[in-house]
């Protein structure tokens, strides 16, 4: 009888799983022999994860929005009050945040239709 284990490792840093689950492997083996289990170990080269591009935060604040469209904060803030550009607050003194796409229709040129969902 053969007892192959995969491990597949979706997410979360790579390296990091593998030097956790590599002192384990050897002493899973000492202890199947201890048992009277004839186990071999083998070693399977690790196939490479892919490769993620970063992906754009979708939401941003406003020293972001500012530095992305090359101006100063206040004026991102006067665009949010006087309703240029969407954005939200989840109260009356809180930061604002301000979707991605709602900051390139504005740098286009053209207006929101509505407020988007959270």
């Amino acid at each position: 009888m053969k007892l192959e284990i995969t491990i597949d490792l979706q997410g979360g840093d790579a390296e990091a799983i593998r030097d956790v689950l590599r002192p384990l492997i050897p002493e899973l083996a000492r202890q199947l022999r201890d048992s009277g289990i004839s186990a071999q170990l083998t070693a399977a080269t690790p196939t490479p994860l892919p490769t993620r591009t970063p992906k754009a935060k979708q939401w941003m604040s406003t020293s972001e929005v500012a530095e992305y469209m090359g101006c100063s904060v206040l004026t991102v803030l006067r665009l949010l009050r006087t309703k240029q550009m969407i954005g939200y607050q989840s109260g009356p003194k809180a930061s604002w945040r301000i979707n991605r796409d709602d900051v390139e229709l504005y740098i286009r040129g053209e207006k929101p239709n509505k407020r988007r969902r959270r």
